[in-house]
């Protein structure tokens, strides 16, 4: 999240924003004022930032009537029935619903000579609390904008909200959204009531950035991830060659520290379980990568140098810790010492297959 201030150059908020360096996904949720508007939302099409992104703005932003709101943009706003008519007439509902509520109350309560309240006053109505109450216990069924009822805050519970997308400058409505829809889960007495959120959304109405029609994967696709791994069967299988199968095997390099042969690398063929699953990874999180086996042979160990004598750690968590990898596939066990610099998935079963990134501290 990024919180900008009045003066703020905007152009140069979004080009930060959608830098290489920093970019991690590429859904973007606006929420601006109207007078920064034009600057915002001009600066990403000048900056070219809109095949591949999801750009989705606030409601005061989307009604604006910008002449900068470009197509393919996203947005929620409150259904057409909540107009300020429809709004004032299930205010009146419940304002007799709540009022009803005192029939019976205290005669002060009504010969109180009260015309107007001032609503700044530090003093307080002597009733205020009551009032407000029952406003927070009344509730309208079936009204024009809905049912009407509240939380514990004062905010209504039920809305109803239409979904967006910028259409050839006009705003088209692609779906709806409606929160905290009451359903009864008995036939006979309901009895049971169980809160839910409703979405109803045609994506094959939404027009994209730039006019597409298919819809953007949302994530950043890094060029290359380097991946080391070590052979370890049944999980990681190598085989000398370069002839890989390009179904069940992956490429791998390793790197020859004897030099013996005059070859720095090899070149081998890898294939298992974590194979297959680094390939789906690759595929549902939309990245690239390439794979070697590690040098010294070794899963990793925080070990003394020979030379300076300072511990460092070596094998594949070194290989990670030093920037030469950026993730680790492999049957490595979880400990208190590696779980200092490196961060572990869930381990598959029994510590078995894990997936290891470098950890980023944060200062």
């Amino acid at each position: 999240m990024e919180e900008y201030i009045s003066g703020t150059n905007l152009t140069s908020l979004i080009s930060n924003l959608t830098s290489e360096a920093r970019l991690l996904a590429r859904v973007y949720i606006i929420h601006a004022g109207i007078e920064d508007t034009d600057e915002l939302l001009t600066a990403v099409v000048r900056l070219q930032q809109l095949e591949n992104f999801v750009w989705i703005i606030n409601e005061r932003v989307l009604v604006s009537n910008s002449s900068a709101l470009f197509d393919g943009i996203l947005g929620v706003k409150l259904h057409s029935s909540f107009t300020e008519e429809n709004l004032l007439i299930d205010a009146t509902q419940l304002i007799m619903n709540t009022f009803s509520k005192f029939i019976h109350h205290p005669p002060l309560f009504w010969s109180e000579k009260i015309s107007v309240l001032n609503c700044s006053s530090m003093q307080s109505w002597s009733y205020g609390r009551d009032v407000f109450q029952a406003f927070l216990n009344s509730s309208v069924e079936g009204g024009i904008t809905g049912n009407i009822s509240f939380n514990e805050g004062g905010d209504r519970i039920e809305s109803l909200y239409e979904i967006i997308n910028i259409q050839h400058g006009q705003l088209t409505v692609v779906g709806t959204y409606r929160s905290n829809t009451s359903i009864c889960t008995t036939s006979s007495m309901c009895r049971e009531v169980i809160d839910r959120t409703e979405l109803k959304l045609d994506e094959n109405q939404i027009i994209w950035p730039n006019g597409l029609n298919r819809k953007p994967d949302g994530v950043h696709t890094r060029r290359n991830v380097s991946v080391v791994t070590i052979v370890e069967k049944p999980f990681i299988f190598a085989r000398p060659g370069n002839n890989c199968d390009p179904l069940s095997e992956v490429y791998c390099t390793h790197k020859n520290l004897n030099n013996s042969n005059g070859e720095e690398y090899e070149q081998y063929c890898c294939y298992g379980y974590c194979i297959a699953l680094l390939q789906e990874l690759s595929k549902n999180l939309s990245f690239v990568f390439t794979l070697h086996l590690v040098a010294d042979g070794k899963y990793g160990s925080f070990e003394k140098d020979r030379i300076d004598q300072q511990k460092r750690w070596d094998g594949m968590i070194g290989e990670l810790i030093n920037y030469q990898a950026d993730m680790i596939i492999a049957p490595l066990t979880m400990s208190p010492e590696r779980a200092d610099d490196i961060e572990f998935t869930k381990p598959y079963k029994y510590h078995g297959i894990t997936v290891l990134v470098r950890k980023h501290h944060f200062h």
